[in-house]
């Protein structure tokens, strides 16, 4: 691995795999080599260049090589545009792609390709405090095809049941009394409001981690009385 500086980063990998037995009457090859170098170059205006050539020696020898261009556009949106060529086949690919990270915020995915495989594809997706939910179309030659598909969890705590996106870490459900839409915060950060109930269900707790939960005084009515203000909770694995 190069580090050129202004020149790019080259980088350059052998591998050779042997297996221990070869099945008999296949005529697969005991022994492959595979030779890769890849190089990258950060150009202006947020463009990557990425150059990646593979020599491959089994059974048979074959070659191939891509080339390509991505572009960052903001904090969540990327762009990608490449070529590649594998023997006597060649395949151009585009795509445009959106992050859907936060609460309220919509993701995409456009692809197309031409060459060996004529493809288009295309994703929106929608995510929330609830879950998230995605439409998805693809066509690949002359078959299409389309689904729809949504994530989330159910959790029953203090006698109420809450719609939450999948939970993969620890929880936690804070409450404010009779009061709702009192602003709650993670570790000095935004985590959403109490609801009418005065409850809030937070998630991707960091399991076995102290982690400071506290509520917004500017937020409370003006004659509330708090006990507390914030606290320390440790929750476990899910």
């Amino acid at each position: 691995n190069f580090d050129l500086n202004s020149i790019g980063n080259f980088r350059l990998t052998a591998i050779r795999q042997t297996k221990q037995r070869r099945a008999v009457g296949t005529g697969e090859a005991r022994r492959s080599d595979i030779v890769t170098a890849s190089y990258r170059k950060s150009l202006k205006g947020g463009i990557n260049l990425f150059v990646d050539a593979t020599h491959q020696r089994a059974e048979r020898r074959s070659n191939s090589i891509l080339f390509g261009l991505s572009a960052q556009f903001g904090a969540r949106t990327n762009g990608q545009l490449n070529v590649s060529r594998q023997g006597k086949q060649t395949q151009l690919n585009a795509g445009l792609y959106r992050l859907d990270a936060l609460p309220g915020e919509v993701g995409y995915a456009v692809t197309g390709g031409t060459g060996t495989i004529d493809q288009a594809s295309g994703l929106v997706a929608y995510r929330d405090d609830w879950g998230r939910v995605e439409a998805h179309a693809e066509l690949v030659g002359k078959h299409a095809a389309a689904r729809v598909g949504a994530s989330g969890s159910l959790l029953l705590a203090d006698g109420h049941v809450f719609a939450s996106r999948r939970l993969d870490n620890g929880f936690a459900l804070v409450r404010t009394g009779k009061v709702g839409n009192v602003g709650i915060e993670q570790e000095n950060r935004p985590a959403g409001k109490s609801g009418g109930t005065g409850r809030k269900l937070l998630t991707d707790f960091p399991a076995y981690v102290p982690t400071r939960i506290s509520i917004d005084p500017k937020s409370l009515p003006d004659m509330a009385v708090v006990r507390k203000l914030s606290a320390m909770v440790i929750v476990p694995a899910l």
